[in-house]
């Protein structure tokens, strides 16, 4: 054995001697100028070069990414794009092909881009040649006012056109200007000494020296000097137009210290004092008077105010504070409620007309806005990547990476509550008026409009509908609500809907309206003339395990996820005497009755015996209850009805291929499979009048 160990030791030496001996092949020092192949050495990468009148155009005093009027509100991205949202009856929201857009304006009827070579882009109403501004170059600022444009130059002189007349030639004489403004009635031009120049009817001289901002309105002019005074010109008696300052006004304003920001409109002028705190003179019937309590306001950096609208409260002031958040004067207390929860803001724009539009730009690039949205301009929920007013853009020469600036759009939240066909209604029949989903998101309403129930211009994004007597309520995508009627009161109800979040369905039927929240839980809301709900129908903070919701005349129910149903308020006729249903996949509530639909297809009716017989019912899919009948969709797309059918609104035996059904007071309407409706009862008000209705959202679309 030891003979054999030895070996093969002697074996295993042999063989490491001989391996040692192998020559190895040496690889070759790489040389000084040559770059091995596995790892080239990368380009060095090209400087970014700013466009030369971009750096001008940034510290323009006017410069806007963000802009709002009455009917459309435009958004620069950070790639220099554009964005925009609301009316577009002339093209004016037609930008998606500009680039390079340094800063952008809007009027009702227009947009108007500046790029950053110095060039200007316009959109929108070109009756009279409006806006003709493909010969303006080198512009590094504009300011537009209704039918009138100012472009300041980089050579310090101006380019205006009022009315689609070129009026340049007038202002040929101004030169080494840092700053326009301009309105219908005059233009003002502030030179680099401090001195500035105006064009057209004013209240006085301007022999004003060391002005570093101006601001006006109509024929009134302000100047902000580099002390922190203010001054403007007296009042002129002679002058046929918008009466100018008066003396008192005049004195009140020259008095004024520490300012660090002044604007006006036709109402007022208002002060930034280097402290954050706010000063404000009226003008209405000529007096001096403190405006819409903006003396509790602390810490503001940015104000805005609006324009006057004749006949119209004028005195609105939004100001943003350095934390971020907003405070407004003049606005509703609901309107202020909303801007008060806005948070990260560090813009804030607002339109200069009757609808009251605020728009603010975040921190993260994204969008609030707040308004009558009666175009959709206020439908900003989707946007990213908005351009910061002290941010550098991206330009179509810059070699940097574009893909960063690519919008990415989040998951929606997946809801705690299951969504049943019960909550999107998509269609849905009101006492005297008829309201409807399209395709895109738009609502549609025909009937009575006496209330303005029927207004819902700019509505987008909507997923489901519900109409009462005399108001409509939507539900946005966002799970927001939107609601129309009442007479135009944005106090209709005795709370701010605006406030509402994470609604998944909503239910109307008269008085009250009630809201299921992704959590299972539910809130209600009354008119405020209606004392908490009459009957207590809006007592539903304690329901939990929520699914389904209906609004009845003045009592409101609920399906729990296990199939049983609850239900408060008024309970004369038996209408809440749900507690022993089992098995139920949807409910309905109509005028003083509960109808519920089983999981194998039959319905149960709780509350008075006049709306006839479903016990026959079978191969139900879908219910409503109006105000004196029931309807049923049945698996095969025909639809029964039983109750009050004086005026034919149980007429329904004849229909076919319907995906949706809704009861109204003494009609009914259906949605067919290819997105047409179809209606039958009382047509009095227009409520019927849905025959050329098409392109309807179908239910199942959102589920």
């Amino acid at each position: 054995m030891k003979k054999i160990l030895c070996l093969m030791l002697c074996i295993a030496l042999m063989l490491s001697l001989c391996a040692c001996a192998v020559p190895v092949e040496q690889t070759p020092a790489p040389s000084p100028d040559s770059t091995p192949e596995s790892a080239p050495t990368p380009e060095p990468k090209p400087e970014r070069t700013m466009p030369p009148l971009l750096e001008k155009q940034m510290s323009a005093s006017n410069r806007q990414t963000l802009c709002t009027s009455d009917r459309i509100t435009v958004g620069i991205k950070k790639d220099g794009t554009v964005v925009a949202t609301g009316d577009n009856s002339y093209g004016q929201r037609n930008a998606e092909e500009w680039i390079d857009i340094s800063s952008a304006y809007c009027t009702d009827t227009h947009t108007i881009g500046l790029k950053y070579d110095g060039t200007v882009v316009t959109l929108g109403n070109d009756n009279e040649a409006r806006f003709d501004l493909k010969d303006w170059t080198d512009i590094i600022a504009l300011d537009v006012n209704g039918d009138s444009i100012g472009g300041l130059k980089s050579d310090g002189t101006v380019k205006v056109i009022s009315n689609g007349e070129d009026t340049s030639i007038c202002y040929s004489d101004w030169t080494d200007i840092k700053d326009i403004s301009i309105t219908g009635f005059i233009v003002a031009g502030l030179k680099k000494d401090g001195t500035v120049v105006v064009a057209g009817e004013t209240g006085g001289e301007c022999n004003w020296t060391n002005i570093v901002k101006i601001s006006t309105f109509q024929n009134r002019i302000i100047g902000l000097k580099s002390d922190g005074s203010v001054v403007t010109p007296s009042f002129d008696a002679e002058s046929e137009f918008v009466p100018c300052f008066n003396e008192e006004q005049v004195k009140a304003i020259e008095s004024w210290t520490d300012i660090v920001d002044v604007r006006m409109n036709g109402d007022m002028a208002v002060g930034l004092k280097s402290d954050g705190t706010v000063v404000a003179v009226g003008i209405n019937d000529n007096n001096v008077k403190p405006l819409a309590k903006t003396e509790e306001w602390t810490d503001i950096v940015k104000v805005r105010v609006t324009e006057h609208v004749w006949g119209l409260n004028g005195e609105k002031i939004v100001g943003l504070k350095s934390d971020g958040n907003v405070v407004a004067a003049g606005y509703s207390e609901n309107q202020k409620k909303v801007m008060e929860r806005w948070s990260d803001i560090i813009d804030i724009n607002i339109s200069n007309g009757a609808s009251d539009i605020v728009v603010g730009l975040k921190s993260d690039g994204s969008v609030v806005a707040l308004g009558s949205n009666n175009y959709g301009e206020c439908d900003v929920d989707g946007w990213t990547n908005i351009l910061l007013p002290d941010e550098v853009p991206k330009f179509s020469d810059d070699p940097s990476d574009l893909e960063e600036f690519q919008p990415s759009i989040p998951d929606a939240p997946k809801p705690l509550v299951p969504l049943m066909a019960s909550n999107m209604q998509t269609i849905s029949a009101g006492f005297w008026h008829t309201v409807a989903v399209e395709s895109n998101g738009r609502g549609l309403a025909c009937g009575d409009d006496n209330q303005g129930q029927c207004f819902m211009m700019g509505w987008s994004d909507i997923v489901s509908v519900s109409a009462g007597m005399d108001n409509s309520v939507a539900l946005k995508h966002d799970g927001t609500v939107l609601f129309s009627g009442g007479a135009g009161d944005f106090n209709y109800w005795s709370s701010d809907l605006q406030l509402w979040t994470d609604i998944v369905a909503i239910s109307t039927f008269s008085d009250h309206i009630v809201g299921l929240k992704n959590d299972g839980t539910v809130v209600a809301d009354y008119r405020k003339d209606d004392p908490e709900g009459y009957f207590g129908e809006c007592k539903v903070q304690d329901w939990t395990d929520i699914v389904a919701i209906s609004a009845g005349y003045f009592h409101s129910v609920g399906l729990k996820n296990d199939g049983t149903v609850v239900a408060v308020g008024r309970n004369e006729s038996g209408e809440c005497d749900v507690k022993s249903w089992t098995n139920i996949v949807a409910v309905s509530a109509g005028h003083n009755y509960t109808v519920g639909l089983k999981a194998d297809g039959t319905v149960v009716v709780t509350g008075t015996s006049l709306r006839g017989d479903v016990k026959g019912w079978k191969d139900i899919v879908a219910i409503s209850a109006g105000v004196g009948h029931i309807v049923g969709l049945k698996s095969d797309g025909t639809v029964v009805a039983v109750g009050n059918n004086k005026t034919g609104a149980c007429d329904v035996e004849n229909w076919t291929d319907i995906v949706a059904v809704s009861a109204g007071l003494d009609f009914t309407v259906g949605l067919k499979s290819d997105g047409t409706m179809v209606a039958v009862g009382k047509n009095d008000k227009g409520q019927c009048a849905v025959n050329g209705w098409s392109d309807i959202m179908l239910p199942d679309k959102n589920m």
